[in-house]
């Protein structure tokens, strides 16, 4: 998996997973934020433990600074199920690193042609990640939120 020299990737299993905890949790959360919190910290984890889903943890030296989980979609696609940067390393161009390599990471599995996520329609860092990948919504669903696939 490519991203920055500076990060590593390894993948979320039995061995590693109490790590998520270093995360931490955001105080007084938006929505979206407690929504993919609570997937990453919960159900999320759930699945990749037992391999349904890919969760990927992206460390800097030893520190944990973000996670990024993914699963079957469709026949050619894979769904973003989560980008989270742990809040301590917010604010730093994590996000954009995180986000690049989750598209990469799923776009990197056999038969895949297609990336999709979900962007609450007022999650503004979120859209201009989706911008960065020149990925635009196909469309919005009833509860405002955006559904951006992209063509790998």
């Amino acid at each position: 998996m490519s991203g920055s020299s500076s990060f590593r990737f390894i993948r979320v299993d039995h061995r590693i997973a109490h790590r998520l905890s270093d995360l931490g949790q955001t105080p007084d959360p938006e929505p979206w934020v407690a929504e993919v919190e609570a997937f990453v910290f919960g159900s999320g984890l759930l699945r990749a433990l037992r391999q349904q889903d890919v969760m990927v943890l992206m460390l800097e030296a030893e520190s944990i600074v973000g996670v990024f989980s993914h699963s079957s979609y469709r026949e050619s696609a894979r769904y973003l199920n989560a980008v989270l940067v742990g809040v301590g390393h917010r604010g730093h161009g994590v996000g954009s690193v995180l986000f690049q390599a989750a598209i990469e990471d799923a776009a990197s599995l056999p038969g895949v042609r297609h990336v999709a996520w979900v962007v609450a329609n007022d999650n503004k860092a979120m859209m201009r990640l989706a911008r960065k990948v020149d990925a635009d919504p196909t469309f919005t669903t009833t509860d405002g939120q955006w559904l951006f696939v992209s063509d790998v």
